[in-house]
């Protein structure tokens, strides 16, 4: 759509009633210090999708500056490489951030590296390293450095 920028086309809510009211959950895929990752299903179109919950209870003022800072850069990233964010909420009430994500099947890099019982075949390590450096490309003409690109942030 022209002149419509994407950030202004993914939905941000003031609450996390939006989990509850517009997806269903499927299952848990993890689970760490600051939160949950869970596959959810879209009530209205079916769709899966991946919400991270992060609570921020007892997050410094910084970190949680730097986590806004990024889901304001992820909005603003539309490249078929790049994971897509389609809503956030911040729920101060809650103290939680909650992202709905694009998912992505196949897992990360490091699984699939680690249930490797063999070297990877070149090609498939050439496509992946192709994905990946032209994904970089894009976020770096847009001056987006990354900063912490590792096999478990690369999905497959």
């Amino acid at each position: 759509t022209r002149g419509v920028t994407k950030s202004a086309v993914i939905a941000e809510h003031d609450s996390s009633s939006l989990l509850a009211e517009h997806y269903e959950e499927v299952r848990e895929l993890g689970k760490g210090a600051f939160g949950r990752v869970s596959l959810v299903r879209d009530l209205t179109f079916g769709q899966e999708r991946v919400c991270k919950v992060v609570s921020t209870n007892g997050m410094s003022k910084l970190v949680l500056d730097a986590m806004r800072k990024e889901i304001e850069l992820l909005r603003k990233l539309d490249h078929p490489s790049i994971v897509r964010l389609y809503e956030f909420a911040e729920d101060p009430m809650q103290d939680q951030l909650l992202l709905v994500l694009e998912y992505i099947p196949g897992g990360d890099c490091a699984d699939l590296i680690q249930k490797a019982k063999q070297p990877l075949p070149e090609s498939l390590v050439g496509r992946l390293m192709y994905q990946l450096l032209v994904a970089l490309q894009y976020c770096h003409l847009r001056g987006v450095a990354h900063r912490d690109v590792k096999a478990l942030q690369l999905m497959v």
